[in-house]
């Protein structure tokens, strides 16, 4: 990235925020307290956002950049890289930023492992990073360094490895908002006999690219992958901050099983114990 650097403040990065919930705001807070980068921008996708102050979302003093909707607007603050960290994803936006020149860090895990993408999408991020001479990195704590660094930093202190096993513990009302708990992760919803095979196939898809990452630089040969889904019933009533609750005898709990297959064995495995 340091070819993109501001000509006007040499050694300066500028950096530009897309998306301020949780983790957005975290990301601008780490950038404005940075003695080599300056948040220049705001992108956010909800009309209530905009116009807000970026430092004041964040809770720090304002200083003028306000939130803007337009992506228009937010490349013509023309920064260095963009933190890209929605929810979901919008590829036409990512391809208009990376074509304009401007380099992606992401923590939307289906851009984790170039191979394990889908060969269209993958095919879209390529020609848009030629296009503009730009960069895409995905990364983050999970996926990424709980799912990635840390195993094979382990791995390197074993002598025979048969499986190895990540679990993520995560007590989710502490890491989101009330509506992706019950819109999105399902949380809430009436017993069933079997996990929603959508939810289970879009934790698949992420993880999935960080454990092909670590077999590739541990030369295992992958035949696949299998997953697999668990969840817990509430036995007493659970109010959420938007004032939802979630009623005894609905999902309170699930647990998401991602393994990697080799010689029809688990060789690595990712298990999401969300609650």
């Amino acid at each position: 990235m340091s070819d993109l650097q501001s000509g006007s403040n040499p050694g300066i990065y500028r950096v530009a925020q897309w998306a301020a919930g949780r983790i957005g705001r975290s990301a601008m807070r780490a950038v404005i307290r940075h003695p080599n980068m300056e948040l220049v921008g705001l992108h956010v996708p909800s009309a209530d956002k905009v116009g807000q102050d970026a430092r004041e979302l964040c809770g720090l003093s304002p200083v003028g950049i306000n939130a803007t909707a337009s992506i228009d607007d937010l490349i013509q603050t023309r920064p260095d890289c963009v933190l890209y960290m929605p929810e979901g994803y919008d590829i036409e936006a990512m391809e208009k930023l990376l074509s304009a020149g401007i380099n992606i860090v992401t923590t939307r895990s289906e851009f984790f492992y170039p191979p394990g993408m889908a060969p269209e999408l993958r095919q879209r991020i390529e020609t848009a990073c030629q296009n503009g001479s730009a960069t895409l990195f995905a990364t983050g704590s999970s996926p990424g360094f709980s799912t990635v660094v840390l195993p094979l930093a382990l791995s390197y202190m074993s002598r025979q490895i048969d499986c190895i096993t990540i679990d993520e513990f995560a007590n989710i009302p502490a890491s989101t908002t009330p509506e992706m708990i019950t819109d999105v992760m399902g949380f809430g919803s009436p017993a069933a006999e079997t996990f929603d095979p959508a939810r289970l196939d879009h934790v698949a898809t992420g993880f999935s690219q960080s454990l092909e990452l670590v077999a590739s630089a541990m030369n295992i040969s992958l035949d696949g992958f299998e997953s697999e889904g668990e969840f817990a019933l509430a036995e007493e009533p659970v109010e959420l901050a938007n004032g939802y609750i979630i009623q005894p005898g609905t999902m309170a709990a699930q647990r998401i099983t991602v393994a990697a297959m080799s010689k029809q064995k688990p060789v690595l495995q990712f298990r999401a114990n969300w609650y």
